[in-house]
């Protein structure tokens, strides 16, 4: 397929104004302020026939997420929905030697923060959205983009409502969505980026540990045991001892609890 440079540059233009929007999310509720991307995105989308809304959640002002989609032609056929994050995690400028907000480009290549992880992205799906939608092509199942903040935050409960709106995603059976860059590669002079498919979901596990615990926790608690005890006028001796077993069933990414001495 020939390249459309013109959707190529709509990309990069598009691309380049989310890295200068400079949503960095170090984690805190006020931090982010994804509504200047979001802004950007309705912007961009508005006026070529997508169903467009904006969610911004109560008690965090700016935090805002976009949702889109072309309706389907058969409301029980499969969704797809195109997934995006619009914030970036936080930079130490000092290591750069560019600006990681400056969004320059050389040589064909964008730099900055979100460059490829994963603002590219979030701008190429909005723009062949639109594309889509402007030349009048309607899929049998809904196709839909969700722009949410995310990077580097952990779980967000207040996304919810904009995943579960009628445009969300919750009725989606196909979500392509990416957690790591691809792999870039050259050939015949032209850069392809390898698509990785997979599935994701809950692998659950039973994990059991035998000896004493050493957590920083633990230690804590025994230290303050000691204190008491020597308070009292007791052996360090008749410290407690931890209980030598300890087992956890959750998810492979669930923290394993420690026991500690009662």
């Amino acid at each position: 397929m020939p390249v459309d440079h013109a959707l190529t540059a709509q990309t990069v233009d598009l691309l380049q104004q989310l890295i200068r929007n400079q949503c960095v999310n170090d984690g805190t509720v006020a931090s982010g302020q994804e509504v200047r991307t979001t802004d950007v995105l309705r912007t961009y989308l508005q006026g070529s026939g997508l169903d467009v809304e904006v969610y911004e959640p109560d008690g965090a002002p700016g935090r805002a997420s976009l949702v889109a989609r072309i309706v389907g032609s058969d409301p029980n056929a499969p969704t797809l929905c195109l997934m995006g994050h619009t914030d970036v995690v936080p930079v130490n400028s000092k290591t750069w030697t560019r600006d990681p907000f400056g969004a320059s480009s050389s040589n064909g290549e964008v730099w900055g923060r979100g460059a490829v992880d994963m603002l590219n992205l979030t701008a190429s799906q909005a723009v062949a959205l639109k594309t889509l939608a402007r030349r009048g092509w309607r899929p049998k199942g809904d196709l839909g983009l969700s722009c949410l903040r995310r990077r580097g935050s952990g779980r967000h409960p207040r996304r919810r409502p904009c995943l579960r709106s009628p445009l969300g995603c919750a009725r989606r059976r196909l979500s392509p969505h990416r957690e790591r860059s691809g792999t870039v590669s050259a050939h015949g002079g032209a850069l392809s980026v390898t698509v990785h498919v997979g599935e994701k979901g809950v692998a659950w596990r039973r994990l059991k540990r035998e000896g004493h615990s050493r957590t920083w926790l633990d230690a804590l608690r025994r230290g303050q045991c000691a204190r008491e005890g020597r308070a009292r006028g007791e052996p360090a001796g008749g410290l407690p001892a931890p209980r030598r077993t300890s087992t956890s069933c959750g998810p492979a990414s669930s923290i394993l609890s420690t026991s500690l001495p009662p």
